[in-house]
């Protein structure tokens, strides 16, 4: 995820700079409220989903669909071709589970793995991991849900800074979570 952690301080150097002396500049650190969520879809990445109209939106390039970002927390939203076979038993969610943490802690070994679970996002199987890592060199904590849509992996990584997970989780990731909806083409 080096290319996100790049863009996403990329993104509050750039915030940090607008403004003039009169208008407080918004916190790099402390993400805004979710205020008002509103539908947003990607058709092109083949999902859509509630996120907050206050929170920067950055549309990506393939594979990734799109950031939202406040603050140290944000949203990446990936979309990649599906590699073999969708899992389509429990025991071959399982395995693709042991596979992704195993990858994850094969990228970085420092990664604290705080838990996983298979669950379904919008009637596709899926995988939830969730963990703290480094992100920019900023400690964050993390959830990662990867979705085997018919066509592709949709992946939606969440991150904030460990002290402020839990309210961001609430007010931001879970509704757009709940919300997620995958394109029966994906």
């Amino acid at each position: 995820m080096p290319r996100f952690g790049a863009l996403l301080t990329g993104l509050c150097l750039v915030l940090a700079g607008c403004g003039n002396s009169r208008t407080p500049a918004p916190s790099l650190t402390r993400p805004a409220t979710a205020g008002t969520l509103g539908l947003v879809r990607y058709p092109a990445g083949g999902v859509s989903f509630l996120a907050p109209r206050t929170w920067t939106v950055v549309p990506e390039p393939p594979p990734m669909v799109t950031v939202l970002a406040s603050g140290g927390a944000a949203v990446a939203v990936w979309r990649y071709p599906l590699s073999g076979r969708r899992p389509s038993s429990e025991g071959q969610l399982e395995a693709a589970r042991r596979s992704l943490i195993a990858a994850v802690r094969a990228q970085d070994p420092s990664v604290d793995v705080l838990g996983s679970r298979l669950l379904k996002v919008d009637g596709s199987p899926a995988i939830e991991l969730e963990s703290i890592e480094r992100v920019d060199d900023q400690l964050r904590h993390s959830r990662a849900t990867h979705v085997f849509a018919r066509r592709s992996e949709i992946v939606v990584d969440e991150y904030a800074p460990v002290g402020v997970f839990r309210s961001v989780d609430g007010a931001v990731f879970a509704p757009l979570d709940r919300s997620l909806v995958v394109s029966p083409a994906a």
